[in-house]
């Protein structure tokens, strides 16, 4: 057995990953949920009497959205937060939470990282 194959994995148990992608999921849908607020509190703020001030102030819209990767097997998805204001004339906040396999012929254009290369590991495309 040759001694990279030996070694343990980096990685910890998928219990605890699967643990980690969803506080990380949860972490940037509160950092979106908070930029879409603050955003149209800029909307709400601005002065009476300013150019566009007649209009509505913008509210986002969400809308969610699914993907499947190449296989045509489930590939998670997101939501993408759009507004058009008098402030921002247009302005996105997406949050997105993908999976799947890459296809092949995107695979190919992957380099391996530097600490792979040149170590004799052998890295599949």
């Amino acid at each position: 057995m040759n001694k990279i194959a030996a070694m343990a994995s980096p990685l910890p148990d998928a219990a605890a990953l699967d643990a980690r992608k969803s506080h990380a999921r949860a972490w940037f849908e509160r950092l979106r949920d908070d930029m879409c607020a603050a955003l149209e509190t800029v909307e709400d703020a601005l002065p009476a009497g300013s150019p566009p001030s007649a209009r509505a102030a913008g509210r986002f819209k969400r809308t969610p959205w699914q993907r499947t990767d190449h296989s045509g097997q489930p590939g998670g998805g997101g939501v993408m937060a759009m507004m058009s204001g008098r402030v921002f004339e247009k302005v996105g906040v997406h949050c997105s939470t993908v999976h799947g396999e890459f296809a092949p012929e995107f695979r190919r254009t992957f380099r391996a990282p530097t600490a792979i290369r040149g170590s004799g590991r052998r890295v599949s495309r």
